[in-house]
């Protein structure tokens, strides 16, 4: 019987495939999701907001298109981007909506792959969705 044995060396590394909201506002792309998207490839975000469905969506770029934001790249590991005036503009309290969600796909045909999160108002007690 033969294996193809791989060494794990990534002890402590974190895996978690989410997209965090701060309280301040910022988006935090958690190493999960920086690792499996290939963030480090990435200098810029375009950011979408769905109202109705207080959907905010993500499409990244390496090129500065009109409107996008520039992500900070913490080492090789996450990213944020601190997108205050979309936070401004749509009326969105950072503190309700704060904390960790994990992140969906879809193909848009006018503005191409987009990763989403749905905001929901979160419990302060614990920062769990409320019911």
């Amino acid at each position: 019987m033969e294996f193809q044995f791989n060494k794990f060396t990534e002890i402590g590394a974190r895996f978690s495939y989410t997209i965090s909201l701060n309280k301040a506002g910022g988006f935090s792309f958690n190493a999960g999701f920086y690792r499996k998207e290939s963030l480090s490839q990435y200098s810029f975000v375009t950011i979408f907001y769905d109202k109705e469905k207080k959907a905010v969506g993500f499409s990244f770029g390496k090129d500065r298109k009109e409107g996008a934001f520039k992500i900070t790249h913490s080492g090789s590991k996450t990213a944020s981007v601190a997108p205050h005036s979309f936070i401004r503009a749509y009326g969105i309290d950072p503190v309700k909506f704060a904390g960790k969600y994990t992140p969906e796909k879809l193909t848009d045909n006018q503005h191409g792959k987009i990763i989403y999160i749905k905001l929901s108002e979160k419990n302060l007690e614990n920062n769990t969705p409320s019911e």
